[in-house]
């Protein structure tokens, strides 16, 4: 118990409310995450236009990635989460009224939106919220929590569409999404008018000033960082490193579960938990890799994390 209370002393108030919206939505999002592939089919795609479903989905996040993250540092994490949040809640109800595969873009285009707001805002609270002394153990607590999202999406997902199918599914996602929105908005409206409590008393760094929206400064933000991007520096290896794990992984995800259940057999559910087991050896983890970047350096963290992505090819 002693060493639970020392762990949750590192995570403000703010940050554990935080944390709680990103696991409800997550959960939501991993229950039809994993058998998406499997969704579309069973809305006519064949495994051509899967492919050409998420080589579209990919561009999406393009689109959007930059400026969501602009607007973060420009209007505050909180209230970019909450703008994100209620974009997504637009995903839910797409794929649940869908007709056709070809709807699940447009789906997919509001998902890539709120994304393009939560995702850049998700780590950049948290590394506001520490110090640099001890920024790696608190990642590495908050993604081994965070993991707890694809220990119980996954299989909840699986249950539903295979005892009651996909619209039930959906359905059950979309309350696990509208609670997270319903809690994001809330720490949006409170928090931003009390800019003190944003501050943890573990961090040491002052929190960054925002400046208002303009399209000046997204254009010289979006310069400076091509510029960082091609200058060959530690940016464009981790550039250039992250897209060949993507490709890797994107060459076979997507079409795994199509051939799990069409050619191997197993049920929705069993890819649930087979999602799950994952998620409980990322769990296992995570601590360890946070203490190992703290201790030894995040090269040698992410050096190891690449060797174990090769094996697992």
């Amino acid at each position: 118990m002693k060493r639970i209370s020392k762990v949750m002393n590192l995570f403000p108030r703010t940050l554990q409310l935080f944390m709680t919206g990103m696991i409800l939505a997550n959960i939501a999002a991993m229950m039809y995450d994993p058998l998406l592939p499997l969704y579309l089919q069973h809305l006519g795609a064949d495994v051509r236009q899967v492919g050409l479903f998420f080589t579209i989905a990919a561009i999406l996040p393009l689109l959007f990635q930059i400026f969501g993250g602009w607007i973060s540092d420009s209007i505050g994490r909180l209230k970019a989460v909450a703008i994100g949040s209620v974009a997504n809640m637009f995903t839910f109800v797409i794929f649940l009224l869908a007709p056709s595969w070809e709807w699940g873009l447009l789906a997919m285009a509001t998902g890539a939106i709120g994304r393009s707001f939560v995702a850049p805002s998700f780590r950049a609270y948290i590394a506001e919220q520490s110090s640099e002394n001890n920024r790696g153990k608190i990642y590495g607590i908050a993604d081994t929590v965070f993991a707890v999202v694809g220990v119980l999406g996954p299989p909840l997902g699986g249950f539903l569409s295979d005892r009651y199918g996909y619209s039930m599914m959906f359905i059950v996602a979309a309350g696990f999404f509208t609670l997270a929105t319903i809690l994001r908005i809330g720490m949006a409206i409170r928090y931003d008018k009390e800019p003190e409590i944003i501050s943890s008393p573990t961090a040491q760094e002052p929190a960054p000033s925002r400046e208002k929206p303009s399209f000046s400064n997204l254009k010289s933000s979006i310069g400076a960082m091509l510029v960082l991007l091609a200058s060959g520096g530690v940016a464009t290896w981790i550039l250039i490193t992250d897209g060949i794990i993507d490709i890797n992984f994107n060459m076979v995800g997507q079409l795994f579960p199509i051939y799990m259940n069409n050619e191997v057999g197993i049920t929705n559910t069993q890819i649930g938990i087979l999602n799950s087991m994952s998620s409980i050896v990322t769990m296992a983890l995570m601590t360890f890799t946070g203490w190992l970047s703290d201790r030894k350096g995040e090269r040698h963290a992410i050096v190891a994390g690449m060797g174990m992505f090769a094996a697992s090819m």
